[in-house]
């Protein structure tokens, strides 16, 4: 798995991605950022938990849905800093 991955956003914010097999470690309450293999990015909660499919959910923060997303596909994640703008 690669690692040591570290991207900029258009904003400026700067983050150094952690392995998707550190998913399962994610703090549910703090907002993070997701980054795919399609170089899509998603900001959101999750419980890093895998259901059957291999799927995780992103959770939008303070709401009570979401969206499943492939883990195979995740290629690092990052939890939000503050006061970070939305923009890519």
């Amino acid at each position: 798995m690669i690692t040591n991955i570290k991207i900029t956003l258009t904003n400026g914010q700067k983050y150094k991605l952690r392995n998707p097999d550190t998913l399962s470690e994610i703090d549910c309450n703090r907002t993070a950022i997701f980054l795919f293999d399609d170089t899509n990015l998603y900001t959101g909660c999750s419980d890093g938990l895998l259901d059957e499919d291999e799927d995780f959910c992103i959770f939008v923060p303070g709401k009570n849905h979401g969206i499943a997303m492939p883990f195979r596909r995740l290629v690092g994640w990052a939890y939000k800093k503050k006061g970070a703008g939305d923009e890519r």
